[in-house]
């Protein structure tokens, strides 16, 4: 669990920086939580790939996409599109959600191992 910090400080500020975003439209702080987020998560990804915890497999095509869907939702969220800028964040949050569970789960079953 003491290893574990980076990414649940990472998914709290994440989730704090969606809920500013939401409730208060505070886009420069909102910022700064959800980078502050993502950095982290992504330290936690590199920290066990580095410590072999972890090896990266087709879970992170998942990670890639989620990230790409909801950095182009929040873009287009100002602008017209063709498409809902809420169908791509949730697009791109469902991936994300997909990530973290198939990373909990080859890195428990590589603890176990």
């Amino acid at each position: 669990m003491k290893d574990n910090w980076p990414l649940f400080t990472g998914l709290a500020l994440l989730a704090a920086g969606i809920i500013f975003r939401i409730i208060f439209d505070a886009a420069p702080f909102s910022t700064i939580l959800i980078g502050g987020g993502i950095f982290l998560k992504v330290y936690f990804v590199f920290y066990r790939i580095k410590s072999t915890k972890y090896r990266p497999g087709v879970e992170l095509l998942f990670l890639i996409l989620g990230l790409a869907f909801f950095f182009s939702g929040m873009y287009f969220d100002k602008s017209f599109t063709v498409i809902e800028p809420v169908i791509l964040k949730v697009t791109g949050i469902i991936l994300k959600v997909i990530f973290v569970l198939l990373f909990i789960q080859k890195t428990k079953i590589k603890l176990k191992k």
